[in-house]
């Protein structure tokens, strides 16, 4: 299957790609902002602009991807809040969770958040700097053999920790598998030297990875997210799986 990958395949064109891309969704955005002024309806409409993931543009070794390993490229995603119900211009430079979304914006539309629902209103609730947050990621791919890939991390401002699960064997082999020899973006991945391959698996085979300069320990995470500890053996979760074929995400 021909991939985009085969027809571009050095680093700096794939970058500028990828800013473009960015560029434009974002010119789309304020064209999006201007329309719903011009119909003097911007005031009455809540608009939240976030992605659901960073990535991976030749970093760790030159990896392109978007799934797979955690690094803080993946994690740390930019959000906009703009409309009905906010602060006006005001820019918080905190760090924030996809939990604080909902509450941020029933609270905005005068809705009151149901208790079972996490996070905080981040204008009432300002985040404090001392935060840690919490990501994981469990990526299990169609082809068997590969494995699955499983972690967690745990974050502040300045940097954080990603505890690998399982062993590091079943990661050697998907992080192979997936980068070198299945994924989309394996044609580029293999034009690469031994040297890069040696960065791209340190950032999959190690149990614990120290990213940036966090202001706490591992085991101060540990302390404040128990059930963040490493499993041993990793086992599928119970899902359905029918139904995730019909949504696409599997085949």
């Amino acid at each position: 299957m021909h991939s985009f990958f085969d027809e571009y395949t050095d680093t700096e064109t794939l970058r500028e790609l990828y800013h473009e891309s960015v560029n434009e969704s974002a010119d789309r955005f304020i064209e999006l902002i201007d329309t719903l002024e011009d119909a003097s309806i911007l005031e009455n409409t809540l608009l939240v602009f976030i992605s659901d993931h960073g990535e991976v543009l030749g970093e760790h070794g030159g990896l392109f991807t978007h799934a797979i390993p955690m690094v803080p490229e993946l994690t740390e995603i930019p959000i906009v809040f703009v409309g009905a119900g906010l602060p006006k211009d005001q820019e918080m430079d905190a760090l924030l969770s996809g939990t604080d979304i909902v509450p941020t914006v029933l609270n905005a539309l005068g809705r009151e958040p149901p208790k079972q629902v996490d996070g905080s209103d981040i204008w009432r609730q300002p985040p404090d700097s001392s935060q840690l947050l919490r990501s994981e990621v469990w990526k299990q791919t169609k082809y068997e053999r590969l494995k699955s890939y499983v972690a967690g991390g745990v974050w502040d401002k300045n940097g954080g920790y990603v505890s690998h699960r399982g062993s590091w064997v079943d990661r050697f082999v998907y992080a192979s598998g997936v980068h070198l020899i299945k994924g989309p973006h394996a044609s580029v991945a293999r034009t690469l030297s031994v040297s890069n391959y040696w960065e791209m698996f340190k950032a999959h085979l190690p149990s614990k990875i120290r990213y940036g300069d966090p202001d706490f320990e591992f085991s101060d995470a540990m302390e404040a997210i128990p059930e963040f500890e490493r499993e041993e053996s990793v086992t599928e979760p119970d899902v359905d799986r029918e139904r995730l074929k019909q949504l696409g995400y599997l085949e």
